[in-house]
């Protein structure tokens, strides 16, 4: 039986799932099993996979398309290691990662999750732009209720008796599929990180994250989800209603973002950043695009979590 089992969801990425594999096979931790679950690919990502020739690797194919969420859990499911770590099929890990992660592991036994810095690449030309730096360990409820200070799922690695206990991910939400976890994680275990980048998380415009409808429904799926703990949380409410409406005006609806905004005013009327994004709201979505454009910069700011 291998110490960690990594899931790895894929669908049409023939171009980038054999980087993504090899970067596990290379892991300098070996005692691990690979499950790539395919959710019904189109492309030649079966051609690509099975090409690889690794006893640790086994692949699988979805008999219908459910989403990466679903994938994932699939993988779990076959899956036999104490340890889970998840691998999104665009991204890459650094050879030491899960000899890393592991080692904080054996410091609390305890321990649900453990998760890294990341790298932040451009597909375009594979450079790292930016560095996602890892701040919080220990009891994380209330602030992951808050927002997700965690990140990729590719950086995380979960024990799985801790992963049985909160139940898995859950496939009803569009989005922040991640996010969900970590916060029924933190709401029964201690979580830690490792503070040095070891993934690398590629930019570009196929991610979900670019998916502006399902990002958006992932969040207002998961604020109503996690309602009985915020409900008494004015300021943790205030900062969700400002994140829905500040996507949907990014998107150019701009009533539901006004409807949001002032949502997010009534619940914490110091939260300042909502009655800037307010005003420019009200001229409609072309002035709020252009004052959020590069350009412009005025209302620039990080509000997707």
């Amino acid at each position: 039986m291998p110490s960690v089992s990594v899931v790895v969801p894929t669908c049409n990425r023939a171009h980038m799932i054999e980087k993504a594999i090899n970067s596990v096979l290379n892991q300098t931790f070996e005692d691990l099993e690979l499950i790539v679950v395919d959710d019904c690919s189109e492309d030649e990502t079966a051609e690509v996979v099975e090409q690889i020739k690794d006893p640790r690797l086994k692949f699988f194919r979805q008999t219908e398309r459910k989403g990466a969420a679903e994938a994932r859990n699939a993988g779990v499911a076959v899956s036999s290691g104490k340890y889970l770590a998840f691998l999104d099929d665009d991204d890459e890990w650094l050879p030491d990662k899960l000899q890393r992660q592991l080692e904080v592991f054996k410091t609390d036994p305890e321990m649900g999750m453990v998760y890294s810095g990341y790298y932040y690449v451009n597909a375009e030309n594979n450079e790292i732009y930016r560095e996602f730096q890892p701040s919080w360990r220990g009891k994380l409820d209330d602030l992951l209720l808050m927002e997700n200070c965690i990140g990729t799922t590719s950086s995380a690695v979960v024990g799985r008796d801790c992963f049985n206990q909160v139940g898995g991910f859950d496939v009803s939400l569009p989005s922040s599929q991640d996010w969900d976890l970590w916060i029924r994680i933190a709401q029964v275990r201690p979580i830690d990180y490792v503070s040095c980048p070891l993934v690398k998380f590629l930019n570009h415009d196929a991610r979900i994250t670019h998916n502006m409808g399902s990002k958006i429904q992932g969040k207002v799926k998961l604020l109503k989800k996690i309602m009985p703990l915020v409900q008494n949380k004015p300021k943790v409410l205030s900062h969700h209603y400002f994140v829905i409406g500040f996507l949907y005006c990014a998107k150019g609806d701009v009533e539901n973002g006004k409807k949001n905004l002032l949502a997010a005013i009534k619940k914490n009327p110091v939260n300042f950043r909502c009655y800037k994004h307010y005003l420019a709201a009200l001229p409609g979505g072309s002035f709020y695009r252009y004052l959020s454009s590069k350009k412009n910069r005025y209302l620039i700011s990080k509000n997707s979590n």
